[in-house]
């Protein structure tokens, strides 16, 4: 018989040996819960990776925006049109376009007509690798060369409407988005200011620049973002903000210049730059210098639209999901303004955009917003030369990722420098200092060499990113009190975001543009 004592050590010894064999299970379990997390967040990244791949070579090139940012205000929509898939080798027609030889009368795709400096990558000045540059040397630079060019008259717009005052355009800016403050965010600060009373600010009174002593509603903010001369507010997705730089831009075009818009959406942009285009400095005014092509199609617009401007379907009963051309749309937004602007349905390319089509006429704007994907924009920009002082706007470069990496991969070092951004929100303005073809050999090369020293690359894209921020915000005066007094908030919030994109995470990224085919476009 055990006593006592010894029941009790044996009891001790089981329990001490239980204890244990729970905690090497436990230690098991955690073991097996963490091999299993691993294998989940590999399995994720190795699809983040092939779906960034399969998106740059895919062949809906055009991803769609599917939130529209209503017209009573969504500051963090996003401003992109909502385009869809066309056959962009479709010849494109509109019963208005005598001004411009057709394309079966033009040898579309040329290369020969304008001389190209940067062919191969190997000439003298082509960088084909991101080489850090001063946006204020290179502003100043072109602006010595070039002092009576529509560019350069431009950047003195700029100064004089938008960044006369330190505070104005973060004030505008932010009547735009946080207040929706349509005289501060149409008009500028400066006409805001100079009304001379509470009655005369109202949208209704309120006259943007150019248009202070017309008569009646012309030029009012209230008409500029209405249908006509109505009530009914236009359809739009954020790109109020960029209105007033793009009238200012459509006054500098001259008597031989041309703008060309990728992807209106309903129109406001294109109203906007015809507004301008009324107000150019000829004499008459110019007139057949805007053309705008879209897809003026699917369902996703549709959505967009009339989400945004419910009164369309009232006003156009024939403009249901299952007929979705919204041209007849845009034309009756923007030929009110601008009666001579073309609308051109389908996607462009180099067989319906390309310098042989516009003949004689020189690209002194170009506005792209359809570009959603990687060879997009080698697709449709790819028959043009982006010439020296062509002013050039992107309508969605901070947003679409892929585009941000070909413009500081490869355009950023030498061939364009920035003048206006409404930073956050994604629409940046730039000037062409050193022309070129995209759909060239350096271009290809370019992505090569960043693909073999992403990391090299990615620094010098984030120090760039940062200094052309910075230079923008300061009203191009390059004092960078003046940019983080009035928006150092909003730059590191974007530069964060840019920091994420550029850490090594979407390297792959330049794997699939190396492997763009750009002899295809």
């Amino acid at each position: 018989m055990h006593s006592p004592v010894v029941i009790s050590s044996t009891c001790n010894k089981t329990s001490t040996l239980l204890k244990r064999k729970k905690m090497r299970t436990n230690r098991m379990l955690f073991v097996l819960l963490g091999v299993g997390l691993f294998v989940l967040a590999s399995i994720q990244i190795l699809y983040n990776e092939h779906k960034v791949l399969k998106d740059l070579h895919s062949d809906d090139r055009h991803r769609q925006h599917s939130q529209a940012a209503s017209v009573n205000g969504d500051a963090d929509a996003d401003d992109g049109g909502a385009d869809a898939d066309t056959d962009t080798d479709t010849v494109l027609t509109e019963d208005n376009d005598e001004s411009l030889p057709s394309p079966d009368d033009a040898t579309t795709n040329s290369k020969t007509k304008f001389a190209n400096p940067c062919i191969s990558g190997d000439e003298p000045d082509c960088n084909t690798f991101p080489q850090l540059r001063s946006p204020k040397e290179d502003l100043e630079e072109y602006l010595t060369a070039n002092p009576n060019s529509p560019a350069a008259h431009f950047v003195e717009l700029l100064k004089e409407y938008l960044y006369a005052e330190p505070s104005w355009e973060r004030e505008r800016q932010t009547g735009c988005y946080r207040f929706w403050n349509m005289t501060k965010c149409f008009a500028g600060m400066g006409n805001y200011n100079a009304a001379p009373t509470d009655a005369a600010r109202t949208a209704e009174e309120l006259k943007m620049p150019f248009y202070e002593d017309t008569d009646g509603s012309e030029g009012t903010v209230f008409r500029a973002f209405h249908f006509q001369n109505t009530t009914k507010p236009m359809p739009f997705l954020g790109t109020h903000v960029v209105c007033l730089p793009l009238l200012l831009a459509g006054t500098t075009v001259t008597e031989t210049g041309v703008v060309v818009e990728l992807g209106p959406f309903a129109g406001l942009t294109s109203k906007c730059v015809g507004m301008g285009l009324n107000k150019a400095r000829t004499n008459p005014p110019r007139t057949n210098a805007l053309i705008s092509y879209d897809t003026f199609a699917d369902t996703a617009n549709y959505n967009a639209i009339t989400k945004a401007s419910p009164w369309v379907k009232e006003s156009y009963p024939d403009y249901t999901p299952d007929n979705d051309d919204f041209l007849p749309i845009w034309k009756d937004i923007v030929q009110y303004e601008y009666p001579t602007a073309l609308g051109r349905k389908g996607f462009a390319s180099s067989k319906t955009l390309s310098d042989d089509i516009l003949g004689e006429k020189n690209l002194e704007i170009l506005m792209i917003d359809s570009a959603k994907s990687a060879p997009a924009l080698h697709e449709q920009t790819g028959g043009i030369a982006f010439r020296e002082g062509t002013i050039l706007f992107l309508m969605d470069i901070e947003k679409l990722r892929v585009q941000l990496f070909q413009v500081y991969g490869c355009l950023r070092s030498g061939f364009i420098t920035p003048i206006y951004a409404s930073l956050g929100m994604e629409h940046w303005g730039w000037i062409v200092l050193k022309s070129f073809h995209i759909n060239q050999p350096w271009m290809k090369k370019c992505y090569e060499n960043i693909n073999n020293n992403p990391t090299e690359a990615n620094a010098v894209i984030l120090e760039q990113a940062k200094a052309d921020m910075m230079f923008v915000t300061s009203g191009l005066t390059g004092e960078d009190e003046r940019a983080k007094e009035h928006f150092g908030d909003v730059i590191d919030r974007v530069l964060t975001s840019y920091k994420d994109a550029f850490s090594g995470q979407w390297d792959n990224t330049w794997t699939g543009l190396a492997q763009i085919d750009i002899d295809s476009y």
